[in-house]
């Protein structure tokens, strides 16, 4: 009898390969995620015509009711996860470009800023001399920025994959969210 509990226990999956619950792709399988504590929720809106409409929503105490605190149009698919009430959220614009945005909270509201505003916001992007920019890419190359997961509260890791026409490269960044720095990874 051992053996066999001993037997069936290995043939569970181990922790690493269980999907995360936190993750999501729209449009998909599920039309709405809610953040680990629940107070958050992010969904989408198909329409009749035009893009597809990507909302957080929070819900409020009294009533009983969400309101949308954040939201933007998309053409495609957007895929995300959450880090408690942190979001972060790849928006897969066309074949060749797709750009990450991070729900952030000020004083007064939520919004997404773009990974990529981040690292230009110092000119950190330009300091950085061994690889490519956007800026010195064809109109017609790729270029991907993807965030890939949270490695903390404030820092997520970050592929950028892309093709100049000519070459074909690939970076992965951890990018400190309270500051716009960033550092290699591999």
């Amino acid at each position: 009898m051992r053996a066999l509990a001993f037997t069936f226990l290995m043939l569970l999956p181990p922790a690493a390969a269980v999907a995360d619950e936190s993750a999501f792709t729209f449009p998909g399988d599920d039309m709405s995620s809610a953040s680990r504590s629940g107070d958050l929720s992010a969904s989408y809106r198909a329409s009749d015509e035009g893009p597809l409409r990507f909302v957080v929503t929070e819900k409020e105490k009294e009533p009983e009711q969400e309101k949308e605190v954040a939201s933007f149009d998309f053409l495609r698919t957007v895929d995300g996860q959450w880090r408690d009430n942190a979001l972060f959220v790849n928006n897969h614009i066309g074949s060749n470009t797709s750009d990450c945005l991070v729900l952030t909270k000020g004083e007064q509201a939520y919004g997404f800023t773009s990974v990529r505003s981040l690292l230009d916001r110092d000119g950190s992007i330009d300091k950085a001399s061994d690889w490519i920019k956007p800026a010195q890419l064809a109109p017609n190359a790729e270029y991907h920025m993807i965030c890939e997961t949270w490695e903390s509260d404030n820092k997520i890791d970050v592929a950028i994959t892309g093709n100049t026409g000519i070459e074909a490269f690939k970076y992965h960044l951890r990018v400190d969210l309270s500051n716009g720095r960033f550092s290699f990874t591999k």
